[in-house]
């Protein structure tokens, strides 16, 4: 028989494809069969990044949220008491286009570890952020980072806590000017942040200026946690593909720790963003460390799907045989696994490999 996902669109293909990924790591499928309250996205659209959720009133009367978001879900119904729970989702979310304005509804797939010992969910969450990167394209980049470095070097030299938001900004935008203007009577802050920002492209130099610019211990065991997930993605034949960024600064209230984001050819922005999110958990009542990564498979649609070079493989043109006959003729054709357009005359609109006439 022929494979049926032979049929299917290319953002269902890489779905089922990421979820089989998914599945034989061991991660379980989450669902989110309810709506979850407005307040719980509110008290922290910060860590969504979402400026505005549609809301509505459910038969109660309790204000509800279509989903912007899935992690928060996963995290609300995690057991304080669990030691490790490994889950994936396929959700459609809603989120409001930063540029356009308008609300779109994108299907979105991610993971989530939760718990779990030592450096190993770290490894095994960048592996599999790699992964998906690779399967969704093979010209990609998986930018690394650690959202503790730079608020660290802050802390060192006593910045003011009401400039080092502005900082982190200018940080992400790698934005050197803003930089000097911010920090510029701390000289010696202001050099090693501007390092900082702008790394050697190579993730050992990378590693090597990060290790001069973070000299004390708590700085070293940043850097040294950066030289592992390096370790593992070079190890696990993503040493080409991976970058490290400190321009990569996720919402230090919810984040901490590795931070990731990935990227492929011709397409603006990130379509991959993950992290560690400690503080998250422990701001919901959590105790588990937890990390985990999104990509918005619906945004990736148009550009990879490209323009289709054919309708159809048939396209059979019956003229004025019977419905009976028709339908017969069409069904030996997709037995053979082709697909089939019929019309009563070819009017040059469609492009097909074959043209049949009855």
């Amino acid at each position: 028989m022929e494979n049926v996902t032979s049929f299917l669109q290319w953002e269902d293909k890489i779905s089922i494809e990421l979820q089989r990924l998914y599945e034989l790591y061991g991660y379980d499928r989450y669902r989110m069969e309810k709506f979850e309250p407005y307040d719980m996205y509110m008290e922290n659209k910060r860590f969504i990044n979402a400026s505005s959720v549609i809301t509505f009133y459910d038969a109660d009367g309790k204000l509800m949220a279509l989903k912007p978001d899935v992690t928060l879900s996963v995290v609300k119904n995690t057991n304080p008491d669990e030691k490790m729970k490994k889950v994936y989702y396929l959700e459609n979310v809603f989120r409001m286009d930063g540029r356009t304005r308008e609300y779109r509804e994108l299907k979105q797939i991610g993971l989530e570890f939760i718990g779990g010992d030592g450096f190993y969910p770290e490894a095994e969450a960048v592996t599999m952020a790699a992964k998906s990167m690779a399967a969704i394209s093979g010209d990609f980049v998986l930018c690394i980072s650690n959202c503790d470095i730079v608020p660290h070097i802050l802390e060192q030299y006593d910045v003011p806590a009401e400039v080092r938001e502005d900082i982190l900004t200018s940080v992400r935008h790698k934005n050197l000017h803003r930089l000097a203007e911010l920090l510029g009577e701390n000289t010696q802050c202001c050099d090693l942040i501007k390092k900082a920002a702008v790394l050697p492209e190579d993730p050992e130099r990378a590693l090597e200026t990060l290790g001069e610019i973070c000299s004390d211990r708590a700085g070293q065991e940043c850097v040294s946690e950066l030289r592992q997930v390096w370790d593992v993605l070079k190890s696990e034949g993503f040493g080409d593909k991976t970058v490290i960024d400190l321009s990569i600064i996720n919402e230090t209230g919810y984040y901490n720790g590795i931070a990731f984001h990935g990227y492929i050819s011709g397409q603006p922005g990130a379509v991959l963003s993950g992290g560690r999110y400690d503080s998250l958990m422990a701001k919901m009542g959590k105790s588990q460390r937890a990390l985990g990564f999104a990509i918005y498979i619906g945004s990736l649609y148009g550009h990879m799907q490209g323009e289709r070079e054919y309708d159809c493989d048939v396209l059979l043109v019956y003229g004025e045989a019977g419905p009976e006959a028709v339908l017969r003729r069409v069904g030996e054709l997709t037995a053979e696994g082709r697909t089939v357009l019929a019309v009563e005359r070819d009017c040059g609109e469609y492009r097909a490999k074959e043209k049949i006439s009855l």
